[in-house]
This record gives C-alpha cells, structure tokens and sequence, in this order.
C-alpha cells in the first residue's frame, strides 16, 4: 500500500468483539483526524467515501500521537505522555516478527508540513503532509540532552539495541499471545529454542494496570525480572505486575532480584477520622512492616484529611499497600482499598 493509513479491520474482527465493523473504522478515522472531543491527534481523513464516510489517515507519527498539538500548547505534562504512546507503539512493533519501519523524521518527532499546499501539483493529495524533507536542525537537536528530539531518538535506538541483543526476537521464533482477562493489555511471549524466553507487556490504556501473576505463564509466575528495554530490574513481590499508564516492557526471567539504586516514593492517602485517631501505611515490603501493623509506617496530618508519608524503596520493586485508622495502637479499621506501586515508575 502507500504510506497513508487503512483500517485494517474486517466486518468479522469487529463483529466478533461485538462491534459494528464500519462504525469502528470511522471512529478510528474521526479520532486521529481530531474530530472527536477528547482526541489529541492532529491527522487529515484521505480519500473519505461519499456513501460509507470510511477513510484513511494522513499525518506524522508526532501529529497522530498528540506530540503535534502538545508541543504547540507547549505542555510539558502532555508531551510526555505523547511520548509514551509513541515509545509504546514501536515497543510492540520491534517485538513482533518483521522488519521494523521507521517513516523518515518519525525518530525526531518530525510534524505535518504543509507547505506542500503551495504546489498546484501536490495540493490536492494531503499525504504530503507526511513527506516533508528531513529538517537536519531539528535532527541535530537530538543530541542536546533533554529535548523532544533526543528523547525520541534514545528511546528508537533503544528499542534498535534491545532487539538485537535477545536471541528469542528473530524471524524463526514463533509469537505466542498471552490472554490475561484485561483488554487494555497486550501480551506476547517469544522464545528461541534453549534460550530465555522474553515476554512483551504493553500497556494501551492511559491508567496503571495491575496483572495477578497467576495469570502468566509458569516461569513468570516468581516475579523477579529484567525489563530488556531499559535494563531495570523488576521485583513483583506482592503477587501483581504492575504496569504505568502506557508503559511497554520486555521482560526476561531473573533468578533473584538485586537491588542498585533506592528512590524515595511519597504516599498520601485520603482519610476521614475521628479525634484522636490516626492513620498508618501497612504493606508488602519492608519498608511497610510487611503488612505487620507493629512496624508500619506512620502518616502525618498536616494536610487533613490527607496523610502523608515517605518511604525508600528498591527501584523496581512492587509493593501494595493498605492504610489503617488506628487509636491507642488499636485499629479501627483496614482500608477498603489494595493500592500497588512500582518504584521509580509512573503510577
């Protein structure tokens, strides 16, 4: 095909989740030509049918993902999670069989160009609005620590060096798809014959995801890995993958965890009570008393009814928590809520 985007979803692949097979397609065309209300792309529809209203898509990768229009209310909030997205699509592409592709500028967040409107030759075709010429000053920005540029860059050439280094991604292994019960999560183990398995974990929806390890594979099931793509260390401790809101990984097994650096993690919690209560902060790790109320941590209550408190944790490690309203060292009550986090990451 050409390099403007088709829907590639059957009457019968919408049908089998329940939706209408057109209605889909057009929403998929409606959302990335931002003409929904909670859309943040900034794509055209391309040859759009009088009759079904179906179309295909034109824009850069940066306008489709909401780089586009982030960058030009310069939020630096929304920038990131553009970013996100992107790193997230490629960290699924890169893992699949194939070859990668990369459209040219994609890797420095290139945005639509529309100077091919002044050429009576091009005008009418609004896929030119993806084809601009390389921009070599917004190329030479990603080497400048800190900038859109270079963070597109290293995360592309991230993926690049992770690929090449795991044995299990090659054009002879096969892709095994992980069902889990939650259809924001997209799962995908590879293995190579005696070699480490490496299973993709792809987070698509915009909240953190928490996954029971039992519904993994058996040799997942410890919890203790090494994320490829960053080359972080993961300790799913408590019984849960957590995963950030639109995070990717690209897990390999670990035999233990070793801790390198710590991070202090803030934790506040919403808490009504009465006088001469107080709350505390019971969980999985040692850093919470492993759930043993005697050495838990205490919150204070400077910003009533939040409490707060600090404490320092493995990067990498994942922990749940509970709060508990407390008088004269006897509870009154467990929070109703299990709440996860991973250190170091988005929660």
């Amino acid at each position: 095909c050409h390099d403007d985007i088709g829907w590639g979803i059957s009457d019968e692949n919408a049908a089998a989740v329940h939706q209408n097979g057109r209605n889909t397609r057009n929403f998929c065309t409606d959302f990335y030509a931002g003409m929904l209300p909670h859309s943040y792309a900034e794509g055209y529809a391309f040859q759009r049918d009088r009759h079904s209203g179906e179309a295909r898509i034109s824009g850069t990768t940066a306008a489709l993902s909401g780089l586009q229009k982030a960058q030009i209310e310069a939020d630096p909030n929304k920038i990131s999670a553009a970013i996100r997205r992107i790193r997230l699509l490629n960290g699924v592409t890169f893992f699949m069989k194939g070859i990668p592709l990369l459209y040219s500028g994609d890797e420095i967040g290139q945005l639509n160009d529309f100077t091919y409107l002044t050429d009576p030759l091009k005008s009418s075709d609004n896929r030119w609005i993806h084809r601009p010429p390389m921009n070599w000053t917004k190329a030479g920005l990603r080497k400048r620590q800190g900038t859109v540029e270079a963070r597109l860059f290293n995360i592309h050439r991230s993926l690049i060096e992770a690929r090449k280094a795991i044995p299990a991604i090659n054009g002879h292994t096969p892709e095994n798809l992980v069902f889990v019960q939650n259809d924001t999560l997209f799962l995908c183990e590879r293995q190579d014959h005696g070699n480490n398995p490496c299973l993709l974990v792809a987070n698509f929806s915009q909240h953190t995801q928490i996954l029971p390890l039992n519904r993994l594979p058996e040799i997942w099931r410890d919890g203790t890995c090494t994320d490829v793509i960053t080359g972080t260390a993961f300790h799913f401790g408590a019984g849960h993958l957590v995963i950030g809101p639109h995070d990717v990984y690209w897990l390999q097994a670990e035999s233990n965890f070793e801790a390198v650096d710590y991070v202090k993690m803030p934790i506040a919690v919403h808490v009504e009570t009465a006088y001469g209560e107080e709350v505390m902060i019971a969980g999985s790790n040692g850093a919470l008393g492993n759930w043993e109320l005697t050495h838990a941590k205490r919150c204070n209550a400077q910003h009533y009814p939040w409490w707060h408190t600090e404490i320092s944790v493995p990067v990498g490690e994942a922990f749940c928590f509970r709060w508990v309203r407390v008088k004269d060292n006897q509870i009154i009550q467990w929070g109703p809520e299990l709440f996860h986090r991973l250190a170091g990451f988005v929660a």
